[in-house]
């Protein structure tokens, strides 16, 4: 609770800073730079939270951010965003198939060491 609280502090602490900018308020690339903040900041939250669509999440984030970062020739920055999807994509298919895999129904078996009757006694009785 206080992360997203000092989270949503920052986001308004940025918006008041940026608000007054001259020929920046408004923009394009304001909406894609606030849209990429904002996306980055709820998926952090979900993931705090384990929601599966953090994943989601990032991925908008993501293409709001590309546009930025080519635009103002931020070349480190906007090839990493290509890592970071692939990564994403990646720790979806995983998260899927283990909360699949943790669905799945167990077989129910017994060992004889867990009845406390010996094999050999289990073979004398089948006998």
């Amino acid at each position: 609770m206080i992360g997203s609280l000092i989270a949503l502090a920052v986001l308004i602490a940025s918006l008041v800073i940026y608000w007054n900018q001259p020929g920046y308020r408004g923009t394009t690339w304001w909406w894609l730079e606030l849209g990429g903040v904002v996306l980055a900041i709820a998926a952090m939250w979900m993931d705090a939270f384990r929601y599966r669509a953090n994943w989601i999440a990032w991925t908008l984030s993501n293409c709001f951010s590309a546009p930025l970062f080519l635009h103002g020739k931020l070349w480190g920055p906007f090839w990493t965003i290509f890592v970071y999807q692939a990564l994403n994509v990646y720790g979806w298919i995983v998260w899927t198939r283990e909360q699949r895999d943790l669905r799945a129904p167990r077989p129910d078996v017994e060992f004889a060491s867990d009845s406390g009757v010996s094999a050999a006694a289990q073979h004398g009785a089948m006998a």
